[in-house]
């Protein structure tokens, strides 16, 4: 009785977590979304009440292009949610492998991905010679969300310092850059789709990244 009231509760806590997930995401969709559709119904009541020539042929053409990037953005965020969709509906399919080879095979990818943005990568690790379960796809894209989102804040060099720490491979990866702000810090990091980068980011690699490492059991 002790085990099934054990996994029961787990079952549960796990169920809790997907709903406050789903209603974290739906909440970020809700405001994320607001913007662009408040730019496209201002220049769309703009465009109505100067139907009548009321405009030069610039100043229409800057409006139908803040347009077009404001349905940009639509297509961008709802492609993005989709995919976040496709992640959570993941299988994830661990095989056996040897963690030196893999953490060094991935760590040679990264250092071409920052020779390619002009910086550095190095790699510490304290691995024995051994065998682990992973999901090699999966692991290699959460390093990868996270290796990229390093890359564009870090001055100089990024170092991936990898681990085994009761039966766990424990990866972090640090840059040199100026670090976390104090809003981010305080939790708001933790809101799906947040994004301290400006323009095209719209900052769901964290969010995939702490799904996937969820659905690995981490």
């Amino acid at each position: 009785f002790e085990k099934m009231r054990c996994a029961l509760s787990d079952n549960y806590k796990e169920l809790w977590n997907m709903i406050e997930n789903r209603k974290q995401l739906q909440m970020s969709i809700a405001h994320d979304l607001r913007t662009p559709i408040t730019i496209i119904k201002g220049y769309v009541e703009f465009l109505l009440k100067n139907l009548g020539g009321g405009i030069t042929r610039k100043k229409e053409e800057r409006v139908l292009h803040h347009l077009f990037s404001a349905a940009m953005r639509l297509e961008r965020y709802t492609e993005s949610v989709r995919n976040i969709s496709q992640v959570e509906e993941t299988d994830i399919r661990k095989e056996e492998c040897l963690l030196r080879e893999v953490v060094e095979d991935m760590a040679s990818d990264f250092t071409v991905l920052a020779d390619r943005h002009g910086k550095s990568l190095a790699l510490e690790k304290d691995l024995p010679d051994g065998r682990g379960l992973i999901d090699r796809q999966y692991l290699c894209r959460v390093l990868e969300n996270i290796i990229v989102n390093a890359l564009r804040y870090a001055e100089h060099e990024i170092r991936m310092k990898v681990e085994k720490k009761n039966s766990r491979l424990l990866i972090m990866i640090m840059d040199d850059g100026k670090g976390f702000s104090e809003k981010l810090l305080d939790g708001r990091g933790m809101k799906l789709f947040y994004s301290e980068a400006k323009g095209e980011h719209l900052g769901i690699g964290l969010a995939v990244s702490r799904i996937l490492c969820e659905k690995m059991g981490g």
